[in-house]
């Protein structure tokens, strides 16, 4: 009984990659291979520590409770955890 599904299923996945790569072959490519591989690098400390910096003072969302100026002036502690999080966004 099992197998009987286990063979549908196979059969489908099979039947629509072929199909999504055709598809895939008449989309119009706007990202080059460069621009493709700078997007999947890894993303530095120092990258995300400079945007944190660059950002406006007294900006915050209504939804979060801290502002940026919590960031600026606690990095040195916070910074470690923040740049999980922007790894983790990134998977």
């Amino acid at each position: 009984m099992f197998q009987c599904f286990r063979d549908i299923i196979t059969k489908l996945l099979r039947d629509r990659s072929g199909a999504i790569k055709k598809i895939l072959r008449n989309i119009i490519k706007i990202i080059i291979k460069k621009q493709n591989e700078n997007l999947n690098r890894q993303i530095l400390m120092e990258e995300i520590e400079r945007a944190v910096q660059d950002m406006p003072n007294g900006k915050g969302s209504l939804l979060h409770v801290f502002i940026i100026d919590f960031f600026k002036a606690c990095w040195e502690i916070v910074g470690g955890e923040v740049v999980k999080v922007v790894e983790h966004s990134c998977k």
